[in-house]
């Protein structure tokens, strides 16, 4: 549990203030999955509740982090967004598909990874 908020730079003291908040995300998760299990039109799954729980785990990672963490963060997005929207536009012109979201999508996350990029540096 304290893997991932000590891997964004967080010291052990800091991640073992996450605990009582993750658990209580947890059972929240659990709870809300054992009412989705009871109900007609729904289905609970473990594995929902462990997405949950690992979502509000990051969250208050991040949180938790800072500013640094959170701009490390960002900076990977708009680095994913950018490379692997690119790659995907490449392989769709390759196999001539059409991907009409792709052409304004893609520019305008190389435009937001130059501006992130070009920002003051937070202190």
């Amino acid at each position: 549990m304290l893997a991932a908020p000590v891997a964004l730079g967080i010291c052990a003291s800091e991640a073992r203030g996450l605990a009582s908040p993750s658990a209580s995300r947890l059972a929240t998760a659990g709870l809300d999955e054992a009412h989705q299990a009871t109900t007609v039109s729904r289905t609970g799954s473990i594995v929902d509740v462990l997405l949950d729980a690992a979502g509000a785990a990051a969250a208050l990672a991040l949180l938790a982090g800072g500013g640094a963490a959170i701009d490390r963060l960002i900076g990977g997005l708009l680095w994913v967004a950018a490379l692997g929207g690119a790659a995907l536009l490449a392989i769709n012109w390759a196999a001539a598909a059409p991907a009409p979201w792709l052409w304004p999508s893609i520019p305008m996350a190389w435009i937001a990874l130059f501006l992130w990029r070009r920002r003051p540096a937070r202190a």
